[in-house]
């Protein structure tokens, strides 16, 4: 069950970044709100408000936003007091006929999307600047292909690393393994384990390098990383805010964090050889 507010939006930008529907939704609009409707928005691409979503049986209603919180916990609470193997049989019936063709599809518009992505749309301009730097983030209507791309991206690297300037930390070696994942919750917990394993490599050099410099640099590089932690976190915030409210949100920013900390482990890991009286070297 879904609930919206009276200020939410929605939009269905696909055409408009030059890309094909993704998540199956060229199957199951037009089931829910008809083909006409369906085919208006996700063709156009134009905004539309919680009202005609609720016309269209996207959501169950609106709800003022100061009650949403208080309405939703409410319906969860009388759904928590009925027979739970119940309620997960009914959802499971209500599901499973068309599990596999939604699936099939999918995957079906995860290829179509990737091959939009590897060409750039004609209505797309690009400067000649971005084109020279395929690691410079264009911040034009772009951003959004960009973001709905990294899903798929690691499935499909070389095409789709070509899609709106995405950014090396979305294709890099380290998240390749978690390409194969059945579904989003499943990939976000692969991330999830392979940013904890980088984190862990970056705490191991940390220690290592401060047992080996001078009781001041000791000092300097515990100040130091605690400030680069903070801007490694600000960074990512910052780099990932266009998926903020996606369900991909959890993944982008994970990568991120990953790419940057990697990085800094390269950094720190560089100083270990050096010898006293090196002036090219931190801490000595």
């Amino acid at each position: 069950m879904v609930y919206a507010t009276a200020s939410a939006k929605f939009s269905l930008p696909f055409a408009q970044l030059g890309l094909c529907p993704d998540v199956a939704s060229s199957l199951l609009l037009p089931r829910i709100a008809s083909y006409q409707r369906a085919a208006e928005k996700l063709l156009t691409g134009e905004a539309f408000d919680a009202n005609e979503v609720v016309s269209m049986g996207f959501v169950n209603g609106v709800i003022d936003a100061a009650e949403l919180e208080a309405y939703a916990m409410g319906k969860a609470r009388k759904l928590a007091a009925l027979p739970g193997t119940s309620l997960r049989l009914t959802k499971s019936r209500m599901k499973t006929a068309q599990a596999n063709e939604v699936l099939s599809h999918m995957e079906d518009e995860a290829g179509h999307f990737a091959r939009a992505c590897s060409r750039r749309p004609r209505h797309v301009k690009r400067s000649r600047r971005s084109s020279r730097s395929a690691s410079r983030i264009s911040r034009s209507s772009t951003e959004g292909a960009r973001l709905h791309a990294i899903h798929f991206a690691m499935r499909r690297d070389a095409a789709v690393r070509r899609c709106a300037g995405v950014p090396a930390w979305a294709t890099q070696p380290a998240q390749t393994g978690c390409a194969n994942a059945p579904t989003q919750m499943a990939m976000n917990e692969c991330v999830g384990k392979s940013l904890k394993a980088a984190d862990q490599k970056l705490n191991e050099t940390y220690r290592t390098l401060a047992a080996k410099v001078s009781k001041d640099g000791a000092a300097q590089l515990k100040k130091t990383q605690r400030v680069w932690l903070a801007w490694r976190d600000a960074q990512c915030e910052f780099d990932t805010m266009g998926s903020r409210d996606g369900s991909i949100h959890t993944m982008v920013q994970a990568m991120c964090v990953e790419d940057l900390t990697r990085a800094q482990t390269r950094r720190l890991d560089a100083q270990l050889p050096c010898q006293e009286g090196d002036t090219a070297c931190g801490g000595q």
